[in-house]
């Protein structure tokens, strides 16, 4: 079993180099490393040499397009090697709940090898305008709460889902999963083969909690369960908590084999027999 994690980097390399010395540790991982493009590369020399960092870089904006786009990136690279059997798709604020030998033994029973959380649009958190309304998250001209950005999505008229999607129903899920070589050769050929796919979240918001999400369940596709990384969200906040020490071994009582999202390098964290 070896399992490509395909991480997307924009900050804070402390800790990634802090995830990057976890995984490894006993030869399960290959790393594969996506640097946004505005962030300065020469600040995560430290963990070159235990990782593939992709030469291509994009500029990835929060809740844009651009981060399906890096992800993408990552697959096909990762799935260009035929010994990677499993893909990990994480951040670089992740660090693991469980042990290899954990993760190993937990695939190893599963049929399928696909955690991924798939959830019938709409939900309360996964509202259908996300999808049927125009978004300009990537546009580089634009500031992410500009005044211009806010008059463009307001007046832009409504998308027709049944020509967007061409009669594929929208899911959604959280945009952290692991899935077997399978689904990804599937899913990476259904892709190239419909470019339409690609158009059709191009201006959405947070495509990458429906991309994949839609195209898992359109290939029938089977998981064995929820998505694989832990965080830790309050009632009606946008983002996870930080981790904490309390958090984070309350995590460890669960099946998940990640946690997320950490804000620095607690010195808890490294001597943990993982």
């Amino acid at each position: 079993m070896k399992i490509a994690a395909i991480i997307r980097a924009h900050h804070k390399p402390d800790l990634l180099k802090t995830l990057v010395d976890r995984l490894s540790v006993t030869g399960m991982w290959s790393i594969y490393i996506h640097v946004n493009r505005t962030s300065n590369i020469t600040k995560f020399h430290d963990v070159i040499d235990k990782s593939l960092f992709l030469d291509s870089r994009l500029t990835v904006r929060w809740s844009g397009f651009s981060m399906v786009e890096a992800t993408l990136l990552l697959l096909k690279t990762a799935y260009a090697n035929s010994k990677n059997t499993h893909f990990y798709l994480m951040s670089g604020q992740d660090f693991p709940l469980k042990s290899d030998a954990y993760i190993r033994d937990h695939l190893a029973d599963k049929a399928f090898g696909n955690f991924i959380q798939v959830l019938p649009m709409p939900q309360w958190h996964k509202p259908l305008d996300r999808l049927n309304r125009w978004h300009f998250r990537d546009l580089p001209v634009i500031a992410p709460q500009s005044s211009i950005r806010a008059r463009l999505r307001r007046f832009s008229p409504p998308r027709n889902m049944d020509n967007l999607l061409r009669g594929l129903i929208p899911f959604g899920g959280s945009a952290w999963w692991l899935l077997s070589r399978d689904t990804v050769g599937k899913m990476l050929s259904y892709i190239e083969k419909n470019p339409w796919y690609l158009k059709a979240f191009a201006f959405s918001a947070f495509a990458d909690e429906m991309f994949f999400q839609t195209l898992f369940v359109h290939l029938d596709l089977k998981a064995e369960d929820a998505a694989p990384t832990s965080a830790y969200w309050l009632p009606g906040q946008s983002n996870p908590e930080i981790i904490t020490h309390d958090i984070y071994f309350h995590m460890q009582e669960g099946w998940h084999f990640m946690a997320r999202k950490f804000d620095e390098v607690y010195p808890w964290m490294l001597p943990l027999n993982l």
